[in-house]
């Protein structure tokens, strides 16, 4: 790293999201005119690429801000449960239920309702969901009474769910009720011009500048990383900032020539076996700094005015 610089990203902004590329910059346009209407809306895009932050901008752009924003991952709750997660249950509806509880659709009344991996919802549950969508209302699992909801809903999926309609995994009338409007993210190899403003403005936030001091990444690191693929996106790109932070070298230094595929921080020098290694496949070794395979390399980043690592 060397001394910080102003951050200048101040024209790619939109509601916490960052990009300058035509894509992003598309993609934002469309998020302004959508947020404001009251319309069900399809995120799709590779893991890590902000599907949920789209959604988050969606509300908070809307005349709904004010209302909850409730977030159900349909693929990370056990198929047993998921009825009750989305709509609720009544006391003794099943085993474990000793009381009653709200659904998602309750706790998002007069909000929005996101929700993550909807491609991986059982097709014997998609028609429920239909008719929640269609007559706004919802039944708890095991009761008679039947509850309006008021709920804007925004659905995210890596999937292809054109091909699952296709394929009999998804229902086609579902697919068309909740993908009124479709927000295809690019991955972030697709917009590598993207990755300096990415890198800024992770760095320029007031807890990581307090906590780090003020940083910048050198020029010939920065390219090293605006080369590198990125299969985890943006949360890969996240992740890879904060390991180095947390081991950042005493003195900026510049990366080799040579090239790989490898990720930016991963196999790094280390004297024993026992290195660190977090989700970004990364290692680290404080004393001697960090060697990226990505180009067999130091990607450096150093504490403007200060001789220790930061951390």
């Amino acid at each position: 790293m060397l001394p910080a610089q102003a951050p200048a990203v101040e024209a790619g902004f939109f509601a916490g999201m960052v990009g300058r590329s035509p894509r992003m910059r598309e993609v934002f346009g469309l998020l302004k005119k959508v947020a404001p209407m009251d319309v069900s809306v399809i995120v799709t895009g590779e893991t890590g690429t902000g599907k949920e932050l789209v959604a988050r901008a969606l509300h908070d752009e809307s005349p709904r801000r004010k209302g909850p924003f409730v977030v159900l991952d349909c693929g990370s709750i056990p198929e047993n449960l998921i009825e009750s997660e989305l709509f609720g249950h009544e006391k003794g509806a099943f085993t474990g239920a000793i009381s009653s509880r709200e659904g998602a659709f309750e706790r998002a009344d007069s909000g929005t309702i996101f929700l993550d991996e909807i491609g991986e919802l059982r097709i014997d549950m998609q028609p429920r969901l239909l008719r929640v969508l269609e007559n706004r209302e919802v039944r708890r699992v095991g009761g008679t009474h039947v509850t309006g909801v008021d709920v804007r809903v925004v659905a995210a999926t890596n999937r292809d769910l054109a091909k699952e309609v296709e394929d009999g995994a998804f229902r086609e009338d579902l697919y068309f009720r909740l993908g009124v409007i479709h927000v295809q993210l690019p991955p972030l190899r697709a917009r590598p011009d993207d990755v300096p403003w990415l890198i800024e403005h992770a760095l320029s936030r007031q807890e990581v500048v307090k906590r780090h001091g003020q940083k910048r990444v050198t020029p010939a690191a920065m390219a090293i990383l605006q080369s590198y693929g990125w299969p985890g996106n943006v949360r890969e790109l996240v992740n890879v900032v904060s390991h180095l932070l947390t081991f950042s070298p005493r003195s900026a230094s510049s990366p080799s020539s040579s090239a790989s595929t490898s990720p930016p921080c991963s196999s790094v020098a280390r004297e024993t076996s026992a290195s660190p290694r977090g989700r970004a496949g990364c290692t680290a070794n404080p004393s001697s700094g960090w060697r990226g395979n990505i180009a067999s390399t130091r990607v450096p980043f150093a504490r403007a005015g200060s001789a220790e690592p930061g951390y």
